[in-house]
């Protein structure tokens, strides 16, 4: 683990003292990232319940959700602008048109 550690502080040092319960969160904290189900990821710790689970890592589902909250909301409003920017370029496109109304051919 010394050498896994020393390698992975080589461009950054580690503010804090590295041991291998550091890779137990970590993995955890992946998972929670991906959306593992919490039943899950408890079983795999070993957590005698899934509220030990949320107990330990609570916060992190609830930054997470936050998060995804976060993305998807600046995902819809990017996608709306391209709508209306659409919607306006159409619209400009209608009234700069020159084709003959139908009625007056």
């Amino acid at each position: 683990m010394d050498t896994l550690a020393e390698r992975a502080q080589k461009d950054k040092l580690f503010t804090h003292a590295f041991s291998p319960h550091c890779l137990r969160h970590t993995f955890a904290i992946q998972h929670i990232n991906v959306g593992t189900d919490v039943k899950l990821i408890s079983k795999w710790l070993g957590h005698e319940s899934v509220a030990v689970t949320l107990q330990h890592y609570g916060n992190w589902i609830k930054e997470t959700q936050k998060l995804a909250e976060d993305v998807s909301r600046d995902a819809n409003a990017k996608m709306m602008a391209k709508v209306t920017a659409l919607r306006n370029q159409t619209n400009t496109d209608r009234t700069n048109s020159s084709a003959t109304p139908l009625g007056t051919l």
